[in-house]
């Protein structure tokens, strides 16, 4: 049964975005779209854009999932050898994200399918009849600054309990200090003068916020200090995420 159905782009500017919301609920750090981008990504097209490839096409399992992608033709002798181009692969679940990926691999006269800003665990690989024939590389990583902690803190996750008092070093910086966190019923982060359990520098803060980086690793690599003895482990299992921090979209 065929799930993947063609669409036309002032039907995903209607469906789409709502899709993506379910994908920003579920990982950290994930960047919304505005209408403005939608419509840029989805609607403009021009010859310019297309690097001698074809417009882009969109696909969808409606309701579920949406992909996005453009087809280069291409020979090697005389035997076909064309280039699925995927901008954008997204589901709501399993079923439609394994559709989404087989119908980019099935597109007639093409060898290769390439893609980028992929999170770190992706499925793909373990979908793939010969996962040796994907070659990952990674590229640089989303930095970010967290401003103001406690807000932060209030609206993210947490899958337990526990607390912990945290010494951020920020030089004139606004998350500069002692910081007691304390998650239960609620979510409360305040400043404290109490001793910490642990010190890191503000650029170290995020990743271990959104879950992306072990303070474990950072304290292996010395960038954390540890001053009550398995400080790191226990920070470490209150931000730990079901899925890794991703932002699919550029900014």
């Amino acid at each position: 049964m065929r799930i993947v159905e063609e669409t036309t782009p002032d039907e995903a500017l209607a469906a789409w975005p709502a899709i993506h919301d379910h994908l920003a609920a579920r990982r950290g750090g994930c960047v919304g779209n505005t209408p403005g981008m939608w419509r840029l990504n989805l609607a403009v097209d021009p010859p310019g854009w297309r690097d001698g490839a074809t417009a882009r096409r969109l696909v969808e399992v409606p309701g579920r999932g949406y992909a996005s992608y453009r087809v280069k033709g291409a020979e090697e002798g005389l035997l076909p050898a064309g280039e699925v181009k995927v901008a954008e692969v997204y589901a709501t679940d399993p079923t439609a994200y394994a559709a989404l990926w087989q119908h980019l691999l099935d597109v007639d006269l093409t060898t290769r399918v390439t893609t980028w800003i992929r999170p770190v665990d992706d499925p793909l690989p373990h979908l793939l009849a010969d996962p040796l024939a994907l070659h990952p590389a990674a590229g640089p990583p989303l930095y970010a600054r967290i401003l103001d902690l406690p807000r932060v803190l209030a609206e993210r996750g947490f899958a337990t309990t526990g607390s912990a008092c945290i010494e951020v070093v920020d030089p004139d910086g606004p998350v500069a200090g002692r910081w007691y966190l304390d998650v239960g019923d609620e979510v409360v982060c305040e400043p404290t003068a109490a001793e910490p359990d642990l010190t890191l520098a503000v650029d170290a803060l995020a990743g271990v916020v959104f879950g992306s980086v072990q303070p474990t690793t950072l304290l292996d690599a010395g960038r954390l200090a540890e001053h009550r003895a398995g400080a790191a482990i226990d920070l470490g299992r209150l931000f730990a995420v079901d899925r890794a921090p991703w932002s699919p979209v550029m900014f």
